[in-house]
């Protein structure tokens, strides 16, 4: 994408009157982000995600480019209706935020360690599940077909929603 930001000036009157002025700043930037399933025997699963933020630019200076890589693991259990789940995100603690300000009379650098890296484990049950609903929508699809089979003669069509 195309980032600009105009020339702009503003004035601060706390705690003492000074006056601040910016060029006009323009960038062509992007973001990407790949996800990948990986389902392997014995209802494993393995999730990663990697998204890379290119970088950009901010009123008075510029942003670095940061990456993440996310990673989950899961197995259904109990035959399909729960799920034991491990996931982590920012496994290599690089969602770094570094920044580059540019002002009259001053230069600041940061480096922002925000608390990305997290690890989750949990259990999930399904109390409804997807052959169960699989069933009631087969049956609703038979009876819609016997009421228009019914009232075609009439031409018209009852249908039942579901919802």
């Amino acid at each position: 994408y195309h980032n600009r930001l105009d020339a702009f000036t503003v004035e601060n009157k706390y705690p003492v009157t000074n006056t601040f002025t910016a060029s006009m700043q323009e960038i062509f930037s992007g973001n990407a982000k790949l996800n990948t399933i990986f389902h392997l025997p014995k209802n494993f699963d393995i999730q990663a995600t990697f998204i890379y933020l290119a970088p950009d630019i901010i009123p008075q200076g510029k942003i670095s480019q940061r990456f993440s890589l996310d990673l989950g693991v899961k197995i259904t259990l109990q035959k399909g209706k729960g799920e034991l789940f491990l996931n982590a995100t920012d496994l290599a603690n690089t969602m770094v935020i570094k920044k580059q300000i540019q002002g009259n009379e001053f230069n600041y650098s940061s480096t922002d360690y925000y608390e990305t890296q997290v690890i989750r484990l949990g259990y999930s049950y399904k109390f409804w599940y997807k052959s169960n609903f699989q069933t009631i929508v087969e049956k609703v699809v038979i009876l819609n077909q016997a009421l228009y089979n019914i009232n075609a003669n009439e031409s018209k069509a009852i249908l039942f929603i579901f919802g």
